[in-house]
């Protein structure tokens, strides 16, 4: 005698196995994701340390600061002190907009105590690549001239975020030339160029209205 479920009997057995097929799924993820997160965690501190180390190469301690810096963009950034001797050489500024021309972006901004860039680093994007991922993307470029010679030490460079450093709030109109502001952008990677310069722009004159509480203790 052949067994056989109806029609009606069917659809609940074909609903029971699904939901311990989604069941399994999501205990198997969430068991992934508890195995992967100190690891993920601790890479991105070490990617941070590396970067930090970039922008600000004379420093002996960094530490992340308890207060966040409210920027204009409607998003905090986090804030890190780094000291030499027992003194205060950069705040470095980790911000994020997400006027990029394909979305998010996130950069570390480097300041004086002070309020003048020291330099910028773009730590994550999905910009055009050739035109706005080259607005991001710091590199040292191999040519016939240097081919031979090892790669330097150091920030590699990128005219366009180097433009940046030595600029803090007063006199300067945090927009690209083509809006009638002080800054170099790239043709083609327009949209790019403008959501980087705002949002240097932003954590710069955010910083100097914060700065002395940012400050303070220190």
């Amino acid at each position: 005698m052949r067994f056989s479920l109806r029609k009606t009997e069917n659809i609940w057995v074909l609903g029971a196995f699904l939901c311990a097929v989604g069941l399994l799924s999501a205990l198997l993820l969430g068991a992934v994701n508890e195995v992967t997160k100190k690891p993920i965690a601790a890479a991105k501190e070490r990617a941070l340390a590396k970067n930090l180390k970039l922008l600000v190469p004379d420093f002996d301690t960094v530490t992340k600061g308890d207060r966040k810096l409210a920027l204009a963009n409607g998003s905090e950034a986090e804030i890190y002190y780094a000291k030499k001797a027992g003194k205060l050489v950069a705040v470095i500024a980790k911000a994020a907009t997400k006027q990029g021309y394909a979305g998010k972006i996130e950069m570390l901004v480097a300041l004086t105590p002070q309020g003048e860039v020291l330099q910028v680093m773009v730590t994550e994007q999905k910009e055009t690549p050739g035109l706005g991922a080259d607005v991001c993307t710091r590199k040292f470029v191999k040519t016939i001239h240097n081919f031979t010679e090892p790669t330097p030490e150091g920030l590699p460079p990128n005219a366009l975020l180097d433009q940046y450093a030595g600029k803090s709030a007063d006199g300067n109109d945090w927009r690209v030339s083509k809006d009638g502001g002080n800054f170099d952008f790239k043709t083609g990677a327009t949209v790019t160029s403008r959501a980087l310069t705002a949002l240097v722009g932003d954590v710069v004159t955010s910083f100097a209205a914060s700065r002395k509480t940012l400050l303070e203790g220190f």
